[in-house]
C-alpha cells in the first residue's frame, strides 16, 4: 500500500498552516511518527474526516508520513486532498448570505458547511490563562461544594467553529440589535459605571489578546462570560449547544429556569464538575459569547418579579447582582439557546497546596496538549489495554517530531497488554494491520474504573500528591505479575494509584502521603524478592504490618504449590504476604521463617488467622505456643476501639458440625455475624468489633442448640440482626427443602443463618399453624433471603402474603423496599425463563428484586429502587415496540454504543438472544433505543461500571460488542463469503469471542493464538463502501 502522509505536528508547526485538522485511530502505525511500537500498538493515525464516510467537506494537507487507508489513491505529497460530499440533513437554522465569520477562525467561508473543533494556538492559551487569573475572587459561596482552590491551570483550550450554531447567534443577535437598538450597558445598571464594567472585558482581564475584544457589539451587552460544567458536558455542549430544559438541574435556578453565565471564573468554577475516566482531576468551563441585549437587573431571588419582566418583553436576559447586596457574584442568565456561542472549551484543574508552586501548564512550549475528537467508531479490544475509553476525547502530551519522539503521556498501565516483546509482535502483526480498514461504528461511555468510581466525586486529602520510582526491566515484571495483578494487589492493599509505564520504566503513585509510602513499600518489597530474601527494617511498620513466625516444617505447607495458597489467601482477604528477614536475621538454619502480612487490621487477621489454621493441621499444637501473642493481635486498633479476639474450644464431635461440608458452616456463621471465624486445631478463634463477637458466639451457641431440640431467641423483637417470618406448617417443607437443601441455598446467596425457632411447649400450635423462621445477618442480606421465602410461600399458597396489597414507592434515601403491581401478562414477561430476567434487573440495578405473586419487591436505597423501577418500565415498554430513551450522557450507570446498521442484527441475534447471551455474561441490562431525534443505538446499563481487565459490568459488555462487530465487518469485508444471516442466527448459542465460523468455504477454525492475535493487535475493519 502506499504511503497518503498528512499533517501531524505540534502546535507551533501547525500555526503556519491555514487548516487544522483532528484525527482518529486508525490500523498500520508509524513508530518513528507516534512513539508506539507498531507490534503493541497495530495501529496508526487516519485523518478524522475519512470516519465520518467522506460526509464533510475537508482540506487534508498532505505532509508527513503515515497511512490514510480511505484517501490513499486521492492524495499526492504536498497537495491538498478534498473529500466530496455534504451532510446538510442537520442545517435547519436560517441562511444567512454575509455570515460573517471571525478572522481568527481557520474556517472562513461562511457559505461552507463546517463542525470542527481546533486547539488554540499558545499565545491563545496563556491568555485565557491570564483571563481565569484576574477574574478569580476569594469569594465562596453556598454553590462551592468543599473548599475553595488557590487557583485554575488550563490544561487545553479549543475553539469550536461550528457553522450552524455561529449562523443561529448571529441571527439571534441581529434580532436584538434590530429591536432594542442601544441597550443599557451592564456597567450603567447598578448607578455605578465606574465599578459595574464586565470584568471579562477590562484591560486586565485580556491583555493584548485582541480577539476577546473584537466583534463584540456593546451595543447589544456582548461579552465572553464562563459557564462551568463537567469534561464530557462540554463536548456535548459544542456539539449540540445548550439546553435550557436540563437548565437547574445541577445547582438550581435562582433568577429562572435558563443558561448561567459569570464574568468570574471562581463562580464558574463552583458550578464545574470533575470529570470521570480519563478526566479524573480535570475540571471544565466554556467560554462563550452571550449576546445579554436588555438586562433585567435584580438583587435577590424573586421569581414572579423576573417571570412578569420576561414576560412583558423588554427584556432579553436576568442580571443576578448577589455581588451587590451580599458581597459575592455577578450571575447573566439568559432564556434563549441561540443568545449563547459556546466558543471555548476550556479544560483545567484546581490548585492546591500541593502543587500550587509547579509551573504552569500553559507556559510550556515543548509539549502541547492534543485532544482527539470523538471517533465515530470502534476501538480495537488493544486499545483498553492501554487504558481508552471508547467515546471518551483521549488526553495526549507530544512533542514536535523535529524535535524528537512523540510520546504519549496517558495515566493508564500501558504493560499489561502483553508479555510479548513489542518489535517482536511488529513483524507479525504490523503487515495484518495494514489492510484494515476504518469502521462507521462509534461508541460513546460515561464509565469510571471500577475501583475508583466510589472515590471519583470525593474531595482529595490536603497531602495528596504523586511519586515516581525509576525501575528496570525485570522490576518490571515483577512489580506488574501476570496479567497485571500483582499491579493491582500493590494498589488495592495500600489504597493507591500505581501506573507502570513501561517504555519509560516509570511507577508512578498517586494518593495521600501515607499511601504513597504504603505502596512504596510494597513495591520495594515485590521487587526485592526477585533478588534474595527480603529485608524488613523498623520503619517498615505503618500500623499495616502483621509478622507471624512460621515454622520451617510448615513454610512450603503454607506457600503451596507455586505459591498458590499464598495467593489465594492474599485474594480472599485482600492483603499483601510474603517470607522475609528482620534486620538480617535469616538463614537456613533456622528453625522458623517471618510472613510478613501487609494489610488493613480485618484483612490482616483473616489472613494470619488463615494461616495458623493450616500450619495447626501440619504442626498440631502449634497454637499453643504462640496464642497469647495471636489473642492480644491489634486489640482495639479498629474504627470503634473494640477491635479483639475470643475463643470457643470444641471436642471431635462438636467441631465436624461448626465446619459443616467444605467448612460451608463456618462461612456461614462468618458472613452473617460479620466476624472473622476460623477454626485453629480445636479451637474456634472469633475476630472482629465487639458486637460483631457478640453475634458470632450467640449464632455458634443457636447452632449447637438445634442438636438438642427446638431453639427460642427471647428477646429477638428488640435484636437489630434478625428478621422473623411466619411460614404456614404446611408450607416449611417446602421452604426447607430435602435434608435443608432449599434453606442452606438461601443461606449460601445471602450469606444469613436461618432457623425455625419454636418454644418446646408450643411446637406446632403456633398462629394459624405458623412457624417462625429465623433470618440472622444484615440487613440487606436478612431482606433479601425473606423475600425469597416469601415469594417461595406465596407459590404454595396463594394471597399468604398479597391478599389487599398496595403498590408502594418510598423516598427514602437510605435502605427501604418499594412495591409494584404486575397483571398476568406482565409477571411472565418481567420473570424470563427461569427467571432469569428478573436476575438480570436485580443484578444490573444493585437493588433486590424479587416477585411475590404479582407484587414485585424492590429493596434497596433510594438510587438503587428507582433504577430498577426504570428498568422495568423500559423492559414492559418494549413488547409494544422501540422504545424511546432520551439523553443518558448524564447518567453514571449508562454506556451508549452507536452500533453500523449492517451489524446490528447480528448483535442482537435472533430475537435478542446475543444480546440474553451478553447480559448473561456481564451482569448488565442491554437494549436498543431511540433517542430524541429518532436515531436507534445500544443501551448498556449496570450499576457496576466492570474494569479493563474483567469480564463483568458495562466495559465487559462493550467488548463483546465490539468483537461481534469486528467478526460481522470481517465477514462483509470478504464480501460476504462467510456464513450468511440465517446460518449465523443457527450458530447464536455456540458464538463466542473468538468466533470461527465457516470464512468463506473452507470452514476452517481460528486456533487460539490466532483468534488473540486478531483481538489483541488489529483495528476494526470498516464496511465495504459501496
Amino acid at each position: 500500500m502506499a504511503k497518503t502522509p498528512f499533517l501531524v505536528s505540534c502546535r507551533a508547526c501547525l500555526e503556519n498552516h491555514p487548516r487544522r485538522f483532528l484525527f482518529a485511530l486508525s490500523c498500520g502505525c508509524c513508530y518513528s511518527v507516534i512513539g508506539f511500537p507498531c507490534a503493541v500498538v497495530g495501529f496508526a493515525l487516519s485523518c478524522f474526516f475519512c470516519c465520518c464516510g467522506g460526509k464533510k467537506n475537508a482540506t487534508i494537507f498532505v505532509r508527513s508520513c503515515l497511512d490514510c487507508i480511505f484517501c490513499v489513491q486521492r492524495a499526492k505529497p504536498g497537495q491538498p486532498l478534498m473529500l466530496d460530499g455534504v451532510d446538510d440533513s442537520e442545517a435547519d437554522v436560517e441562511d444567512i448570505e454575509d455570515l460573517d465569520i471571525p478572522v481568527y477562525w481557520h474556517n472562513k467561508d461562511g457559505l461552507e458547511n463546517f463542525d470542527e473543533r481546533y486547539d488554540v494556538p499558545m499565545r491563545v492559551t496563556k491568555h485565557v490563562q491570564k483571563m481565569l487569573k484576574m477574574t478569580w475572587k476569594d469569594v465562596q459561596t453556598r454553590d462551592r461544594k468543599g473548599k475553595i482552590p488557590l487557583g485554575l491551570c488550563v490544561v487545553s483550550v479549543q475553539r469550536v467553529e461550528d457553522r450552524k450554531m455561529w449562523a443561529a447567534y448571529q441571527a439571534q443577535k441581529k434580532k436584538i440589535q434590530d429591536l432594542r437598538g442601544s441597550c443599557q450597558p451592564a456597567h450603567a445598571l447598578d448607578g455605578k459605571p465606574d465599578t459595574g464594567m464586565v470584568k471579562t472585558l477590562m484591560e486586565g482581564a485580556n491583555g493584548s489578546g485582541q480577539q476577546f475584544q473584537d466583534g463584540l457589539d456593546s451595543d447589544v451587552n456582548e461579552f465572553y462570560l464562563f459557564h462551568g460544567t463537567s469534561p464530557e458536558a462540554a463536548f456535548h455542549i459544542s456539539e449540540d449547544g445548550f439546553r435550557l430544559d436540563l437548565s437547574g438541574t445541577n445547582a438550581g435556578s435562582m433568577f429562572g429556569k435558563g443558561a448561567y453565565l459569570a464574568e468570574c471564573s471562581s463562580k464558574a468554577d463552583e458550578y464545574a464538575q470533575e470529570g470521570t475516566g480519563i478526566y479524573r482531576n480535570i475540571y471544565a468551563m466554556l467560554l462563550c459569547r452571550v449576546v445579554c441585549g436588555s438586562m433585567f437587573r435584580i438583587e435577590r431571588s424573586d421569581q414572579a418579579a423576573i417571570q412578569e419582566a420576561m414576560r412583558c418583553g423588554r427584556y432579553d436576559a436576568v442580571l443576578g447582582d448577589r455581588g451587590a447586596s451580599v458581597g459575592t457574584y455577578r450571575e447573566f442568565v439568559v432564556f434563549r439557546e441561540r443568545q449563547i456561542y459556546p466558543e471555548y472549551v476550556v479544560l483545567y484543574k484546581r490548585l492546591t497546596k500541593d502543587d500550587s508552586d509547579e509551573d504552569d501548564s500553559a507556559s510550556s512550549d515543548s509539549a502541547t496538549i492534543i485532544v482527539i475528537k470523538r471517533m465515530k467508531s470502534f476501538i480495537p479490544a488493544v486499545l483498553y489495554d492501554f487504558g481508552f475509553v471508547p467515546g471518551h476525547w483521549a488526553l495526549f502530551s507530544f512533542k514536535c517530531p523535529n524535535q524528537g519522539l512523540w510520546v504519549p503521556n496517558m495515566a493508564r498501565d500501558r504493560s499489561e497488554s502483553s508479555g510479548k516483546s513489542p518489535r517482536a509482535k511488529s513483524k507479525s502483526e504490523g503487515k495484518r494491520s495494514r489492510s484494515r480498514e476504518k469502521s462507521k461504528s462509534r461508541s460513546k461511555s460515561r464509565r469510571a474504573d471500577s475501583r475508583d468510581k466510589s472515590n471519583e466525586k470525593e474531595k482529595k486529602s490536603e497531602d495528596y500528591g504523586v511519586d515516581t520510582i525509576k525501575i528496570t526491566d525485570d522490576d518490571a515484571a515483577f512489580v506488574l505479575g501476570k496479567g497485571g495483578k500483582t499491579k493491582e494487589k500493590i494498589a488495592r492493599v495500600a489504597q493507591a494509584e500505581i501506573e507502570l509505564f513501561e517504555r519509560d520504566l516509570v511507577l508512578e503513585i498517586r494518593g495521600t502521603k501515607l499511601q504513597r509510602k504504603r505502596a512504596k513499600k510494597y513495591c520495594e518489597g515485590v521487587m526485592a524478592q526477585r533478588t534474595g530474601p527480603v529485608s524488613i527494617t523498623e520503619d517498615y511498620d505503618d500500623g499495616d504490618l502483621t509478622m507471624l513466625m512460621v515454622p520451617q516444617e510448615a513454610v512450603g505447607f503454607v506457600t503451596g504449590r507455586a505459591g498458590n495458597f499464598l495467593r489465594s489467601i492474599e485474594e480472599e482477604w485482600k492483603t499483601l504476604m510474603f517470607f522475609c528477614e528482620v534486620d538480617g536475621s535469616r538463614g537456613r538454619g533456622k528453625e522458623s521463617e517471618k510472613l510478613a502480612i501487609f494489610g488493613d487490621v480485618r484483612g490482616r487477621r483473616g489472613a494470619e488467622l488463615k494461616v495458623l489454621s493450616a500450619v495447626e493441621t501440619k504442626m498440631p499444637g502449634f497454637l499453643a505456643k504462640v496464642k497469647d501473642d495471636v489473642y492480644d493481635r491489634d486489640r482495639g486498633k479498629d474504627e470503634t476501639g473494640t477491635w479483639g479476639t475470643d475463643t470457643m474450644t470444641f471436642q471431635d464431635d462438636e467441631l465436624s458440625y461448626a465446619l459443616g461440608k467444605q467448612g460451608g458452616t463456618r462461612k456461614k456463621l462468618e458472613r452473617s455475624s460479620g466476624a472473622i471465624v476460623q477454626y485453629v486445631g480445636h479451637t474456634a478463634l472469633f475476630s472482629g468489633a465487639k458486637a460483631e463477637r457478640r453475634r458470632a458466639k450467640d449464632y455458634m451457641k443457636w447452632l449447637f442448640q438445634q442438636l438438642e431440640g427446638p431453639v427460642y431467641v427471647d428477646g429477638w423483637e428488640d435484636r437489630t440482626d434478625i428478621t422473623v417470618v411466619d411460614v404456614p406448617s404446611d408450607c416449611i417443607g417446602y421452604i426447607t427443602g430435602a435434608r435443608r437443601a432449599t434453606l442452606g441455598l438461601m443461606e449460601e446467596e445471602w450469606g444469613t443463618l436461618m432457623f425455625f425457632m419454636s418454644k418446646s411447649e408450643d411446637k406446632g400450635r403456633g398462629k394459624g399453624g405458623n412457624e417462625k423462621l429465623a433470618i440472622l445477618g444484615s440487613e440487606r442480606a436478612r431482606r433479601g433471603s425473606e423475600l425469597k421465602v416469601m415469594s417461595g410461600v406465596e407459590t404454595k399458597n396463594p394471597g399468604e402474603f398479597t391478599k389487599n396489597i398496595r403498590e408502594k414507592t418510598s423516598d427514602k434515601k437510605g435502605f427501604d423496599t418499594d412495591r409494584l403491581i404486575f397483571r398476568d401478562d406482565e409477571l411472565s414477561y418481567a420473570l424470563g425463563k427461569e427467571g432469569a430476567t428478573r436476575k438480570k434487573l436485580e443484578h444490573a440495578s444493585g437493588a433486590i428484586l424479587q416477585y411475590v405473586g404479582h407484587c414485585a419487591f424492590i429493596a434497596g436505597d433510594l438510587k438503587q429502587r428507582s433504577r430498577c423501577q426504570e428498568f422495568i418500565k423500559w423492559l414492559l415498554a418494549q413488547r409494544r415496540g422501540s422504545v424511546t430513551v432520551g439523553d443518558v450522557s448524564r447518567r453514571e450507570d449508562c454506556t451508549e454504543v452507536h452500533i453500523p446498521d449492517n451489524c446490528k442484527g447480528w448483535v442482537t441475534g435472533n430475537r435478542g438472544s446475543e444480546l440474553r447471551r451478553m447480559e448473561h455474561e456481564t451482569g448488565t441490562y442491554m437494549f436498543m433505543a431511540l433517542d430524541s431525534r429518532g436515531d436507534e443505538r445500544l443501551l448498556i446499563f449496570s450499576a457496576d461500571a466492570g474494569s479493563k481487565m474483567g469480564n463483568q459490568g458495562r466495559m465487559g459488555a462493550e467488548r463483546l460488542v465490539s468483537e461481534m462487530v469486528q467478526d460481522k465487518l470481517r465477514d462483509d469485508e470478504r464480501g460476504g463469503r462467510g456464513r450468511g444471516r440465517s446460518d449465523s442466527r443457527s450458530r447464536s448459542p455456540s458464538r463466542k469471542r473468538a468466533r470461527s465460523g465457516s470464512r468463506g468455504g473452507g470452514g476452517k477454525r481460528r486456533g487460539p493464538a490466532g483468534a488473540e492475535m486478531m483481538r489483541r493487535g488489529t483495528a476494526f475493519v470498516a464496511a465495504t463502501r459501496a
